[in-house]
């Protein structure tokens, strides 16, 4: 079973959900990767800290504990707590009954009962690595400032949205396999210029996921795959068609005679005047 999401769908949500708190909200799947976010962009603050390899590892395995113990809470249940630079966070797992798809989290919030600043490693890491403390305190002072009453509010819309990502179907359970709908995805589009990012794009699904998928199942990369399937469909028009094998090629997705005839032979052993010319004899 494999969880799909919808980002045309989430993006307007999460959206709303900023436009509303003025805090920037991402989607997460099982793995803690970001799927969609509003805004796109992270603060200053934060980027200045992921710009060091320590404090981008650090972000990454704060998010991976946090969604860690949301995954652990009651279902539905929200998650509250402080990030590694003090910042404020929240993530809401998005439940099918009592089975976890995916979390919501916002984030990159000051607490008005914490007007410390940022947290003292993350200063002199940053400082160390030759960024101004005041350049780092003008950052942290722009982003979002709330008081418990308002982070909890937040919170509140937050489980409600993370409710309404699977209601409004933004999140689904996919029954069929991800390489069998890319085979799927192949044989509907053929005549068309296949790649490996439209492929993504239309499956909804980044280049690891779908090569690592696709190899293990059938063996191949997804580019063999457009290959085998075009040269199959190939070999069946060369069966069945009097077509000229320029107009069979463009047919196929490969408009270029002579890249087609090559390709051809490569998986043939034969070009495909004389695979067709070869299987004409044997029915007569």
């Amino acid at each position: 079973m494999e969880i799909v999401f919808d980002k045309k769908r989430l993006l307007p949500l999460l959206r709303d959900f900023h436009t509303i708190s003025g805090l920037r909200v991402g989607v997460f799947d099982l793995a803690c990767r970001e799927v969609a976010a509003y805004p796109v962009n992270l603060s200053g603050f934060c980027k200045l800290i992921r710009s060091l390899p320590k404090g981008l590892e650090r972000c990454l395995a704060c998010d991976r504990t946090a969604l860690e113990q949301s995954r652990e809470k009651n279902p539905g249940e929200i998650h509250i707590y402080s990030c590694h630079a003090g910042l404020t966070e929240a993530a809401a797992p998005i439940c099918n009954g009592g089975e976890i798809l995916g979390f919501l989290m916002f984030g990159q919030m000051r607490r008005t009962a914490d007007p410390q600043g940022p947290c003292r490693k993350v200063v002199h890491a940053l400082t160390e690595k030759g960024i101004r403390p005041e350049i780092l305190q003008s950052a942290y002072d722009c982003l979002p400032l709330a008081e418990e009453a308002h982070i909890l509010a937040c919170a509140r819309v937050l489980q409600a949205c993370a409710v309404s990502v699977w209601l409004e179907d933004s999140i689904r359970l996919q029954c069929e396999s991800l390489p069998r709908r890319a085979r799927q995805y192949i044989a509907a589009h053929l005549e068309e210029p296949l790649s490996l990012e439209r492929m993504c794009d239309a499956l909804d699904v980044g280049k690891t996921t779908l090569c690592s998928q696709v190899k293990k199942q059938y063996g191949c990369t997804a580019g063999d795959l457009i290959r085998k399937a075009r040269m199959e469909k190939a070999r069946q028009l060369l069966e069945r068609t009097d077509l000229p094998v320029g107009t069979l090629a463009g047919q196929v997705g490969i408009p270029d005679y002579n890249y087609f005839t090559r390709l051809f032979r490569e998986q043939t052993g034969e070009t495909p005047t004389a695979y067709r010319r070869r299987l004409r004899a044997k029915t007569r």
